[in-house]
């Protein structure tokens, strides 16, 4: 049978927006670590960064731009150490602000009515 979110009560959005300039943001990152944590305050459903708004990845791509300061892939690790643990997870990835894309692609940006250019 599938599950549904009121099967989940305790839930936990992690909302990690993070510029490329914060380098040294996640270099500590321990994802054993951070499941424990949720473990202990229990949580039983994780939302787990996949793609920010600054257009940065926080899992290893071939075809996206992975986060500067990310050595390695926050992603899977923490949803793996989550699933040792019976912890769901779900991969936010952001499809509405992309700052990366934004600066890449003039032409993508949206106007108001006068043509100013707007970021979010």
């Amino acid at each position: 049978m599938a599950s549904t979110f009121r099967d989940y009560p305790y839930m936990l959005h992690l909302d990690c927006h993070l510029p490329d300039w914060l380098e040294d943001g996640l270099i500590n990152f321990n994802a054993k670590a951070w499941a424990e944590n949720f473990q202990t305050a229990g949580f039983n459903l994780v939302c787990v960064f996949a793609k920010c708004h600054f257009g940065n990845s926080f899992y290893n791509t071939e075809i996206g731009h992975k986060h500067a300061g990310l050595p390695q892939d926050f992603l899977r690790e923490t949803a793996a150490e989550c699933r040792n643990r019976n912890i769901r997870t779900l991969a936010y990835y952001s499809l509405c602000c992309d700052k990366r894309a934004w600066d890449a692609n003039p032409c993508w940006r949206w106007r108001d009515a006068e043509g100013n250019e707007g970021w979010e």
